[in-house]
């Protein structure tokens, strides 16, 4: 999971085709202006919320709120500075889906696309932290019910550089497999469908 400064990502590891990358189940961002064409085009996972995000005097704190409650929270004191590092590339899954115009359940305005995304990144600064994440209950963002934390791997704060990044379809997906998650990957639900 990623808190960044306009938004928070949470990722899972996944394959398509063989090919070993991350898909995000959701992006919390505080920019209205991005949601809507980000998820339109690309089947980005993007659904508004607050995003709360500072450092101080080696110290840095994160919250992300959804309808009115804190559900990610970080707390974390800047360890070292590592400097910007190597340039590293990042395989990413979406899903594409627009579901049809009918209300009828199951169906889908055109064939649903799995869509793999190439990018390329540097990093201007890091610094790595030693701190906490708290997931916390909300019937909004069901992730402390439904996605435990078995242990925090490493807290870092950066700033970074996207230096390229490639969007293709990768192939058709079953519409009747996805369906029973088309309401809650990508969008904003309350309460949440899981």
């Amino acid at each position: 999971m990623d808190v960044l400064k306009n938004g928070r990502t949470m990722m899972i590891a996944a394959d398509c085709n063989m090919i070993k990358g991350q898909c995000a189940l959701a992006y919390a961002m505080d920019q209205e202006e991005v949601v809507y064409p980000s998820r339109e085009h690309w089947g980005q996972a993007q659904y508004l919320a607050t995003i709360n995000y500072f450092t101080f005097i080696g110290e840095g704190m994160a919250q992300v709120m959804h309808l009115a409650q804190t559900f990610v929270e970080c707390k974390s004191v800047v360890s070292s500075t590592d400097g910007p590092g190597e340039a590293f590339e990042f395989t990413g899954w979406r899903i594409k889906s627009a579901c049809d115009l009918s209300i009828g359940n199951g169906k889908l305005e055109f064939s649903l696309q799995s869509c793999r995304v190439n990018q390329k990144y540097g990093a201007a600064l890091r610094q790595t932290d030693k701190g906490e994440m708290f997931l916390r209950e909300s019937k909004s963002d069901l992730i402390s019910e439904c996605l435990p934390t078995w242990e925090m791997v490493h807290t870092y704060f950066w700033t970074l550089n996207s230096l390229n990044r490639s969007i293709i379809k990768a192939g058709e997906l079953d519409a009747d497999e996805f369906w029973p998650y088309a309401e809650a990957i990508g969008d904003s639900r309350s309460p949440a469908k899981v």
